[in-house]
């Protein structure tokens, strides 16, 4: 569920929808140092390289791909875990005395399936998740349409 609220999931959706194939990377990890960013970038190009010649794959979907800090395992394909936070809005005042809410808080645990990416990545691995966006719940379409129409 983190992918509803990522900055740079939003950005691979915005090529998505200018027509160009897309993929959001994140480091599972904040503050760290610069030969860590180095051996990821090592990890994304990898990636990039194995799909360029194949982009018909992305013709319908992005991909979502995070990284492990520290060593990585291997690669697996998965699908979105479920996150939900405890106190997951924060009110903050910018620099410009300007009132914000930052979106964080604790995590909660949640059972998760074997192949989610919150699951793949604490095993080490990468984690690539085929993302849609297309957020339409088919399976409501006739309830609503004999519920409410």
């Amino acid at each position: 569920t983190d992918v509803i609220y990522s900055g740079t999931v939003s950005a691979a959706i915005e090529g998505f929808v200018q027509n160009k194939p897309s993929i959001a990377f994140s480091l599972n990890e904040f503050n760290v140092s610069k030969e860590v960013y180095s051996q990821v970038s090592k990890h994304a190009s990898k990636i990039v390289n194995d799909i360029k010649d194949k982009l018909n794959i992305l013709n319908d979907c992005i991909l979502n791909v995070n990284i492990p800090n520290g060593e990585v395992k291997g690669t697996k394909i998965t699908r979105l875990g479920e996150r939900k936070y405890e106190n997951v809005l924060e009110e903050r005042v910018s620099p410009h005395g300007k009132r914000y809410f930052w979106i964080g808080g604790k995590v909660k645990e949640l059972e998760q399936e074997n192949d989610s990416d919150i699951i793949v990545i604490e095993e080490g691995y990468i984690t690539i998740t085929p993302v849609n966006i297309d957020m339409t719940n088919n399976k409501k379409i006739e309830i609503l349409k004999n519920e409410l129409l």
